[in-house]
């Protein structure tokens, strides 16, 4: 990486979310391995962890950040692991209090979930979806003693659903209520039946327009989803079969391009490498293209497929201030597997670091960037930081303890960086204008929301950049809240402004839902 002083040392970083000046890492060595743990919390700052135990196994879990700054984590693995130390996590519902740092057992779900995903809904409510009751591992999988009646999965796709075990495959959603944590009764979806065996850690992102984006195997569909059910966005209509599946274990990583206002908030979802073959396996190449879908009502949905410098399966996209999104880690080969059945089933890891600039033409989009020297394969994570850097860690079958940060071009031009000095409320709602005073600079061009996101085997959890209308009078820029939480979620934020592409250290926010009286709702900054 162009910048490798981050010295930490953490294996297995199974589970990243990340909080305001630090991330939260599940399942992981600290100190080069003499200490074990389940979890830590890593502050960036001084470059130092707080260790901290979760009783119930959240590895390979689904999680993310409540809209007032808790985060969750959803189901786990299924084993016991050294007796009592680690238990059955697969159905536990946990809340980490960033405050006093303590995670709590809150509930359980109704149904076991390995390999779920979760999201907050434009409501602030938490979607779950998917998930498995046992190992799982694509095309390969086999029936297990305790699931006899599980058909060896077919190198086609399962459009009849007839694979779906009840005691193995998990086809569900459901719906949590982020103040309450009350959970709805588990809903079958569809798609997750048809897109079975590669139907773990499905994609799932609030569109602008309303309405919710799952991904799963190859399938993509816009629905209407809550507690009560699901049903189609007709506004956004048929969406495209993807050529390959492109979800645990042949993976690749989806963005959510910037949502912009100049642009009327159009969405488009960038999805990069994976598998190059439908019926993936150990020696599989991996993919070496990006697929770009326009998912805004009325838009050609047409699958636009452009080249990667490098083959790669079970990468990670971030989303940079600039507008530009980072790929790194992966493997040259294979498909995801851990100390399970499907242990080191990639190899050759592919190092060099890729941007996609959306503001090039279709077809020169992808430029490579640094090369961190390093092989990040499974259980690999990347997150953009408050200082405009991405904190690259993990790899469990490498057993690979360094953490990295990347610091992008931008940081490394000469160009003079603006400074936030003050913002006039940190806890916001929609629509709301806020003043931001900044200085080092002459003006500013540019200001996002990045928000705070929960990341494991390629899939961003919540992760989302929104353009904010700006006027800029001297040292003082005017800005406007997203107009609506479907468009930004309620939850919290990393404020950046720019210049010149050059953007500042970013600034905690708040953005909520109103209450009755009009104000943003009662948020903690962790």
């Amino acid at each position: 990486m162009d910048k490798d002083s981050v010295t930490a040392h953490v294996a297995c970083a199974t589970v990243f979310y990340s909080l305001p000046g630090a991330f939260v890492i599940h399942n992981l060595q600290v100190d080069n391995g003499t200490q074990t743990e389940v979890a830590a919390l890593y502050n960036m700052t001084d470059n130092t962890f707080v260790p901290f135990h979760i009783p119930e196994s959240p590895f390979c879990s689904g999680h993310t950040l409540l809209p007032d700054g808790r985060g969750l984590v959803i189901g786990g693995d299924i084993i016991n692991i050294n007796g009592d130390f680690l238990k059955v996590g697969f159905q536990a519902v946990r809340v980490f209090d960033p405050t006093n740092q303590t995670i709590t057992t809150v509930g359980y779900t109704d149904r076991g979930r390995w390999y779920p995903t979760v999201m907050t809904l434009a409501d602030g409510n938490i979607l779950v979806v998917g998930g498995v009751q046992m190992e799982a591992g694509g095309w390969a999988t086999k029936p297990s003693a305790s699931s006899s009646m599980h058909a060896t999965p077919e190198c086609s796709p399962n459009l009849g659903g007839s694979m779906a075990d009840p005691y193995y495959d998990n086809p569900t959603y459901s719906v949590i209520d982020s103040t309450t944590l009350e959970q709805s009764p588990s809903l079958t979806l569809t798609i997750l039946l048809e897109a079975w065996p590669i139907n773990s850690y499905p994609y799932a992102t609030q569109l602008p327009s309303g309405s919710v984006l799952i991904i799963a195997g190859a399938q993509m569909e816009a629905m209407y989803i809550g507690a009560t059910g699901a049903t189609a966005d007709n506004s956004i209509g048929i969406l495209p079969q993807l050529p390959v599946p492109v979800n645990y274990p042949q993976y690749n990583s989806l963005a959510l391009l910037p949502v912009d206002y100049a642009n009327n908030y159009s969405a488009s979802v960038l999805l990069a490498g994976g598998s190059s073959e439908y019926c993936a396996a150990s020696m599989s190449p991996a993919g070496t293209h990006s697929f770009l879908v326009d998912v805004t009502p009325g838009a050609n949905h047409t699958v636009v497929m452009e080249d990667l410098a490098q083959p790669r399966v079970m990468g990670d996209l971030t989303l940079l201030p600039d507008g530009t999104v980072f790929l790194c880690n992966g493997a040259q080969i294979g498909i995801a597997g851990g100390a399970g059945p499907n242990r080191s089933d990639a190899n050759i890891g592919t190092t060099i670091g890729e941007i996609y600039d959306p503001k090039q033409p279709i077809g020169q989009r992808w430029t490579t960037v640094a090369d961190s020297q390093i092989w990040r394969l499974y259980h690999s994570v990347a997150f953009l930081t408050s200082n405009a850097e991405v904190l690259v860690a993990g790899s469990e079958v490498t057993a690979e303890h360094r953490v990295q940060l990347y610091t992008p071009a931008y940081l490394q031009n000469g160009r003079p960086r603006p400074v936030i000095t003050s913002v006039s409320s940190k806890s916001v709602t929609y629509s709301q204008n806020i003043s931001v005073s900044f200085s080092n600079v002459t003006s500013v061009d540019r200001a996002v929301l990045n928000r705070y996101t929960g990341a494991t085997h390629g899939n961003h959890f919540d992760q989302r950049q929104v353009v904010l209308s700006c006027a800029v009078t001297g040292n003082n820029a005017t800005c406007s809240m997203p107009p609506n939480s479907s468009v930004a979620p309620p939850g919290q934020y990393m404020l950046f402004v720019l210049y010149q592409g050059v953007p500042s250290v970013a600034e905690f926010v708040s953005l909520q839902l109103a209450t009755s009286s009009g104000t943003p709702g009662v948020a903690s900054s962790g």
